[in-house]
């Protein structure tokens, strides 16, 4: 496997060559390894996806929650995982921290958003708080302070618009434009429709790459209407799906376990959302290959199975 290293200089050579970065959403090892499967040139791990799938939500996450949940991916994962930073967990010595934890996980990039900490559960709700321009732009500075590696991306994220309290196009233009003189490698901007994006990418410099979401569904904005290929010919180098993966495991495991329910038996022919019984048995191979199964077998047939 590729060290950590190698994977953010890959990340970093992607966005030099001025192609497109697609990062699927995963939540752990073995869905960020369908990411990696699938050819996607990395992997986006966020703190809506890591929280569901621990059982809480993304505010009431703790650093370690996160940065052990990505540790486990990068145990399957050759590619760039790209990871939510939250809002740097705390001030200026938590943020550093936080840095330090999430590059000696192995991971790749972070975004660190201007969101007030402790972040508020009513986010859910649609209704977000974000602190002073200056504030924000301190955390990121002591986030670049403490990094180590040059090729570990930091990501300046800006919730001024959508569902912040007041927020305006307005807020979030200020915002990236000052936040593009930080020293940040890359720019997230929350907003709203295809012309705010535009706006957007006129208003910071052409060689700052720009971060857009896909594929929240109707309940965060237009992203979703949209090809990852259309978001890219707007300006925006890196496109990840936050919760893409885990809305479609959930609808599955729903329909699966339904049909236990309704008709008294795991449907492994009859096929269910699609999944006939060879199909099925082709996704169990494929997650036995993808947690190793076959090389550990090889090992004890050379050892205890002797």
């Amino acid at each position: 496997m590729r060290g950590p290293r190698n994977a953010r200089c890959s990340l970093k050579e992607h966005l030099n060559n001025g192609e497109t970065v697609v990062a699927p959403g995963c939540y752990d090892a073995v869905t960020a390894s369908v990411v990696q499967e699938l050819g996607f040139n990395a992997a986006y791990m966020g703190g809506w996806m890591t929280g569901a799938a621990l059982g809480t939500t993304e505010p009431l996450l703790t650093l370690l929650d996160q940065v052990e949940n990505a540790r486990r991916a990068l145990r399957l994962l050759e590619i760039p995982l790209i990871v939510d930073g939250h809002t740097g967990f705390g001030d200026p010595l938590h943020i550093m921290r936080t840095v330090q934890e999430y590059e000696n996980a192995g991971i790749s990039a972070m975004h660190i958003e201007d969101q007030v900490y402790p972040k508020r559960v009513h986010y859910y709700a649609g209704k977000e708080h974000i602190v002073p321009l200056k504030e924000h732009i301190e955390r990121l500075g002591y986030a670049l302070r403490a990094r180590n590696d040059e090729n570990f991306m930091i990501i300046a994220r800006t919730d001024a618009r959508r569902a912040a309290e007041g927020g305006t196009i307005e807020a979030v233009l200020e915002r990236v434009n000052a936040l593009s003189e930080v020293g940040v490698d890359a720019i997230m901007p929350q907003v709203c429709d295809v012309d705010e994006m535009k706006r957007v990418r006129d208003a910071v410099p052409e060689n700052m790459p720009l971060l857009a979401m896909a594929g929240y569904g109707s309940k965060w904005g237009i992203q979703e209407t949209l090809t990852w290929q259309e978001i890219s010919s707007l300006g925006y180098q890196i496109i990840i799906y936050p919760i893409t993966t885990i809305v479609a495991t959930i609808g599955a495991a729903l329909s699966i376990n339904r049909m236990i329910k309704e008709q008294g038996r795991a449907p492994t022919s009859g096929g269910f959302v699609g999944f006939e019984a060879p199909r099925y048995n082709e996704v169990i191979a494929k997650i036995e290959g993808m947690i190793g199964v076959d090389r550990l077998c090889e090992v004890e047939r050379q050892t205890v199975e002797r």
